[in-house]
């Protein structure tokens, strides 16, 4: 991921190239993700004393 940062010690990191197939863009991830979002239920209003 672009701008990710995984804070481990370097010397016992690994890298790894992942293939295009395996990952998803933000704009595909959004319009997949977007549809299965739903509101959330209304909450009672406090009412101050």
């Amino acid at each position: 991921m672009i701008g990710e940062h995984v804070f481990e010690h370097a010397a016992i990191a690994n890298l790894y190239e992942v293939g295009e197939e395996d990952f998803i863009t933000l704009s595909e991830a959004r319009r997949k993700l977007l549809p299965l979002q739903q509101a959330l239920p209304e909450l009672p209003t406090a009412v101050a004393n």
